[in-house]
């Protein structure tokens, strides 16, 4: 039997004796339930509250129907439940989750004066355009500009307040990873190495890269890792350290711990230029190897938070929409840190975070006094949601 669509609903396969029918009068569902967790998050860390306040609001107040807040509310939350792209918002606006999320005390969109909004309590991708393109400082649409300089103090902020003190030592590495582009955006460029027209955003992590001086200087180890390799049949390694300068770019000497490695495949040498003091093993497993920890991160947030989406004509959109994907992953982030301590999925990535557990089904009723979701009872990561929403809670 052929599947068959009508207005009513969607004709399936049979299951035995019974017709399986589908239709599209469930009223208010929604497939994020599980979001709210990050509503919660923001209630206790004020990532989006205090973004909204590095913008400035041109607009003339009678004619306002969505405040700076919830627009970005809505623009990162989207991000955060995987919705990339502007256009999602058309559909989304009517999910009486995401008017809950951006703080929408009509969260359905019942009251709206104008009949084409009812029903509709979140902004449509247009207004959305218009807040990024406000990023450009350009025309008529300069009426909501950003501080750049103050969003990027308040990323220094968020780290520092989850230390009580300021920590003694940071350690910064820059690296650019490539954004491809398939238009003409402003101050694109064609990059050899990636054969491809791109922007170049500068992330932190670290390392020093081997050339022939470097392994000459380590072959005694990579000796006795290639003996201990063909004695046990794994991979084996032994550490050095050495002064170190380069023929004509570096002005001086400098500490360079190597990492003599025999694997399977050969010789698999790593170098790493140091001014710290510590242990070679130390310094090499306990730091250098965070910092490739750090670069998972870095690919977690372009691929998971969709930073790599800079399909805007100006470089400046481009630039807030990384600022907003950078504030969906400090709420992903905090939302791992903090709710999900101490469960199964206190270590998942963002993309497993929200497919395991942010995706969810739920009923939504709205009465005068309360906004309620209901959930299957028997809905995968229940544990998990409950004793996240008992951690945030827990915080002070």
């Amino acid at each position: 039997m052929k599947t068959k669509f009508t207005a009513e609903k969607l004709e399936m396969q049979h299951l035995g004796r019974r017709r399986v029918v589908c239709d599209f009068e469930g009223r208010t569902l929604s497939s994020d339930g599980r979001g709210l967790l990050l509503r919660e998050v923001e209630s206790r860390f004020s990532v989006i509250s205090r973004m909204a306040q590095c913008f400035s609001d041109l607009r003339d107040p009678a004619l306002i129907e969505h405040t700076v807040e919830e627009l970005i509310s809505q623009r990162i939350y989207g991000l955060a439940l995987g919705y990339e792209d502007l256009n999602d918002h058309d559909r989304l606006r009517s999910d009486p989750l995401q008017g809950t999320l951006a703080g929408k005390a009509d969260s359905a969109g019942r009251d709206w004066f104008l009949e084409r909004d009812q029903g509709k309590a979140c902004a449509g991708k247009s207004t959305l355009q218009r807040l990024e393109r406000s990023a450009a400082g350009s025309g008529h649409y300069w009426k909501t500009p950003v501080d750049g300089e103050t969003v990027q103090r308040l990323f220094v902020q968020l780290f520092m307040e989850r230390h009580e003190e300021a920590p003694e030592q940071v350690v910064l590495d820059i690296d650019p990873t490539d954004v491809e582009l398939h238009g003409k955006q402003e101050g694109r460029h064609f990059s050899g190495y990636y054969d491809e027209y791109c922007y170049l955003p500068m992330y932190i992590f670290c390392g020093l890269g081997k050339n022939p001086r470097l392994s000459r200087r380590i072959e005694a180890e990579l000796e006795q890792a290639r003996l201990r390799s063909q004695r046990s049949g794994q991979s084996e390694h032994a550490y050095a350290e050495f002064p170190y300068r380069t023929l004509d770019s570096w002005s001086r000497e400098r500490r360079v711990i190597a990492k003599a490695e025999w694997t399977s495949k050969g010789a698999n040498p790593r170098f790493l230029v140091t001014s710290l003091e510590e242990d070679p093993q130390e310094l090499y497993e306990k730091i250098y190897c965070a910092r490739g920890e750090m670069e998972n991160r870095i690919k977690e947030q372009q691929l998971g938070l969709f930073s790599d989406r800079a399909s805007a004509k100006r470089m400046r959109m481009n630039q807030l929409r990384i600022w907003f994907s950078a504030a969906g992953y400090w709420l992903m982030q905090l939302l791992r840190e903090y709710g999900l301590k101490g469960t199964r999925m206190a270590r998942a990535q963002c993309c497993s975070i929200r497919v395991h557990l942010l995706k969810a089904a739920a009923r939504i009723r709205l009465t005068a006094r309360r906004v309620v979701f209901s959930f299957w009872d028997e809905f995968a990561g229940a544990d998990v949601m409950v004793q996240a929403q008992a951690n945030l809670s827990g915080l002070t």
